[in-house]
């Protein structure tokens, strides 16, 4: 390939990437971060990444939210294990999209839905969104 057309295919993508918007800003929180403060724009994606084991009955549940947080999405992904194994855990991925300004507190608690305030885990962040 010829160097002015190398060039002009670069300007071309150079082009091109222009026209694709800017994607918001992604902050990841875990059981660690509990306690902790959260900052995000408008737009920007809180991910609460927290380990789960649905086959004991465990599995994660938001307890409050703040308004200007919308939740759009949870998904489990499980860890792979060997075949013919059982009960392995994973995580789970919750991810919520910050709306307006605003001030408040995300808490989740980690329970079985059968028996609830068992040693429940608690996991609570505080979010500003400026």
């Amino acid at each position: 390939m010829t160097t002015l057309r190398r060039c002009a295919v670069s300007l071309s993508a150079l082009g091109l990437l222009a026209l694709v918007p800017a994607v918001a800003d992604a902050k990841t929180v875990t059981v660690r971060s509990s306690g902790l403060t959260a900052s995000l724009k408008i737009g920007d994606r809180l991910v609460v990444s927290v380990a789960e084991n649905p086959s004991t009955g465990y599995g994660w549940k938001t307890t409050a939210r703040p308004s200007f947080l919308r939740q759009l999405s949870s998904t489990y992904k499980a860890t792979p294990v060997d075949p013919g194994v059982v009960g392995g855990g994973g995580r789970r991925i919750i991810t919520f999209k910050a709306t307006k300004k605003g001030s408040g507190s995300l808490k989740l608690v980690y329970r079985r839905s059968f028996a609830p305030d068992a040693g429940d885990t608690r996991f609570t962040v505080r979010v500003t969104v400026r």
